[in-house]
């Protein structure tokens, strides 16, 4: 019997996110949903399924406790501190949970979004086709102490593991597309943007981050522009002249001025980036933003290549005599042949 999930101890950021909303932006919704969407594409590779509503966690998770029966739970995203009734377990695999024991998911290593996933997802009421949480808009809400998961479906698989998760560092420039406002900042400014290393100030959540330590970014009139559509992964040029990037719940409108759109490659780079990491940014062509969408894509079609089974070390054993190490290797009959 498939189990469920309690949680016994929460973060204070944690919510259902799946693949985000399609063709709302009309209504002023944006398409929001996980942070992370490779986290999601990991998950699906682990239980051979397609993506599903998956538990993100901002910085830090919790404890769960499975009742009812075992719960399969695949940890991916941002690596986080794990274990199981005090043992501790590797991320970016399967594990399984039996009726009683409690995961304990601790501080990202570096990183910011991490993702509990289960067999189907989780159980969760559509809006607008998506599970996605967007609280500050009423849409779904924060989970927390006592609320109880669900997965959809059963599931048998052992556990297993991702050997080439994705690469969620930041390894050199972030590339940016430039788009129509890009012309409104002077070439001093764009040099000087481009030239500068930025730093994570510490503000951000899931609309967007602020970038401390660069110099001012500021276009002329910039406070006097007609609002127009914006995107996950624009620039921004706020009044004071600091730049933000925008994420997975920016507004759908805006009027300050942005000197770019980080491409979908790289923008879970950003959105992955810890409160006081360093970047740059670097302008690409349209063909080398499509050419990295290409890779990524078929990075991430080629995880399920990577899955191997999830070995337990003998020393993790506490009763050695109790498991079966060798059934099945002779019949004992054989005789000297």
């Amino acid at each position: 019997m498939t189990g469920k999930l309690i949680i016994e101890r929460s973060s204070p950021g944690l919510s259902l996110q799946d693949g985000g909303r399609e063709g709302v932006l009309a209504l002023g919704l944006s398409r929001g949903g996980a942070m992370d969407r490779p986290a999601l594409a990991e998950a699906a590779a682990l239980f051979a399924q397609r993506a599903t509503p998956a538990l993100e966690m901002a910085v830090a998770g919790g404890a769960f406790r499975a009742v009812g029966g075992a719960v399969r739970i695949a940890l991916t995203g941002a690596e986080m501190v794990a274990d199981i009734n005090g043992k501790r377990i590797p991320w970016w695999a399967l594990h399984v949970l039996q009726d009683g024991d409690v995961l304990n998911i601790g501080a990202a290593l570096g990183s910011v979004y991490g993702y509990l996933s289960v067999a189907g997802g989780f159980e969760a009421d559509l809006v607008y086709g998506s599970a996605s949480a967007r609280v500050d808009w009423g849409i779904g809400r924060k989970l927390g102490d006592g609320d109880t998961l669900s997965p959809v479906a059963a599931c048998d698989l052992s556990p297993r593991c991702l050997t080439r998760p994705v690469d969620r560092k930041l390894h050199g420039p972030v590339r940016i597309l430039a788009g129509p406002q890009t012309r409104l900042f002077s070439d001093d400014s764009r040099t000087s943007f481009f030239d500068a290393s930025y730093r994570h100030s510490g503000r951000g959540n899931r609309v967007g981050i602020a970038l401390g330590d660069g110099p001012e970014l500021i276009a002329p009139g910039q406070l006097s522009l007609v609002s127009d559509v914006v995107v996950p992964g624009d620039i921004q040029a706020v009044g004071s002249g600091a730049p933000y990037v925008l994420l997975a719940d920016c507004q759908t409108t805006g009027g300050y001025p942005r000197i770019g759109t980080v491409i979908s490659a790289d923008l879970v780079r950003v959105a992955q980036m810890a409160p006081g990491a360093e970047i740059q940014f670097l302008q690409v062509s349209r063909e080398e933003a499509l050419s990295a969408r290409k890779a990524i894509e078929a990075e991430l079609a080629a995880l399920s290549d990577g899955i191997q089974p999830l070995i337990r070390d003998p020393r993790d054993a506490a009763e050695l005599l109790t498991h079966n190490l060798i059934s099945g290797a002779v019949a004992g009959d054989e005789g000297d042949h």
